[in-house]
């Protein structure tokens, strides 16, 4: 049931996204004769992902000219009771570069824990499969007039150790400069 909505979340997103393509542009810059848009330089980012594929926080992205781009995603938080943290990075291949959109190809690890301290001794890693691995496809959207991109994202992940294998969706913003 909760994966059902997951993947119909995820479906709606990109309906709502491909919609309003005719009113955004992608990061990229202006299309060429080609219809394929032109990465004149590295495009950097910074902003925030949510992803069970490749972390969740804060997030630095890089851009090449070519078709590959990269993101390191991770927080951290401490208390007297708790240390929770996760690290994950996300690597992609532009599939279709439009003016509008950007289609990708994703691969990502990740890496969770989360300790709590009730009094000694202390417990370890409260999550069953802390380490995460996947692959999907993602759509991208930029925000005319703002530098922002927002994307979502579909990938199969796989749970590690036990080896789970599901679908989730997710979906990150970030703010482009050069």
């Amino acid at each position: 049931m909760i994966r059902n909505f997951l993947i119909r979340s995820f479906a709606g997103a990109l309906f709502i996204m491909v919609s309003f393509a005719g009113m955004v542009h992608s990061q990229t810059g202006a299309s060429g004769d080609t219809g394929r848009a032109q990465i004149s330089g590295t495009v950097f980012g910074l902003g925030a992902n949510f992803s069970a594929t490749s972390g969740i926080g804060v997030s630095l992205r890089l851009h090449l000219p070519d078709r590959i781009s990269g993101m390191v995603t991770g927080y951290g938080f401490k208390t007297s009771d708790e240390v929770m943290y996760n690290f994950g990075f996300e690597l992609q291949y532009d599939v279709v570069v439009k003016e509008r959109l950007r289609f990708y190809a994703l691969g990502g690890v990740s890496h969770f824990y989360d300790e709590f301290r009730n009094g000694p001794p202390p417990t370890t890693n409260t999550y069953s499969d802390p380490d995460r691995f996947g692959g999907g496809f993602g759509v991208e959207v930029y925000l005319t007039g703002l530098d922002i991109c927002v994307a979502a994202e579909i990938a199969l992940t796989s749970f590690q150790p036990s080896g789970d294998l599901i679908p989730y969706p997710s979906a990150n913003v970030h703010y482009y400069f050069r």
